[in-house]
């Protein structure tokens, strides 16, 4: 009787243990659904995140580094994240976040407040590999930007 408690514990323990996976990958098996804006920074504190779980388990989501967040508008500017970042959620819960996102493009203009965003990937090789080295290196939101610039 008692290894069948001790089974019966186990099995719960696991089914509702956290679960970590990227953003991405949750979106496209349809864990959660997400809503992406600017807040109208172009530096640091600038992607506003509302993430809904979907599942009965709770979940954390990482937003790797290399991330790209794509404003609707053309006319503004691309933010990459150069630091993985993550949000934790509850199951069925839902939770907004402001993550650190870095203009890609000084010429264009500072997105928008409340302007949509899409979730998105560099390809640009510079750019990768700067946000691997700068991952977890603690540096401040002036040197990161100045870094993407460059």
């Amino acid at each position: 009787m008692a290894l069948l408690c001790g089974g019966i514990y186990a099995f719960q323990v696991l089914q509702h243990a956290p679960v970590t996976i990227t953003l991405e990958e949750a979106i496209a098996k349809k864990m959660v659904t997400c809503r992406f804006t600017s807040n109208g920074n172009y530096s640091g504190e600038s992607v506003a995140v509302s993430v809904t779980n979907l599942t009965g388990n709770p979940l954390t989501f990482t937003i790797p580094n290399g991330t790209v967040f794509k404003p609707n508008e053309d006319a503004d500017q691309d933010l990459i994240i150069v630091e993985q970042q993550a949000i934790a959620l509850k199951a069925k819960a839902t939770g907004n976040q402001v993550l650190d996102g870095f203009c890609m493009e000084a010429h264009d203009h500072s997105p928008t407040t409340d302007n949509g965003m899409k979730l998105s990937k560099t390809t640009n090789a510079k750019l990768i590999e700067l946000a691997a080295f700068v991952d977890k290196k603690g540096y401040d939101s002036y040197t990161l930007q100045d870094a993407v610039w460059a």
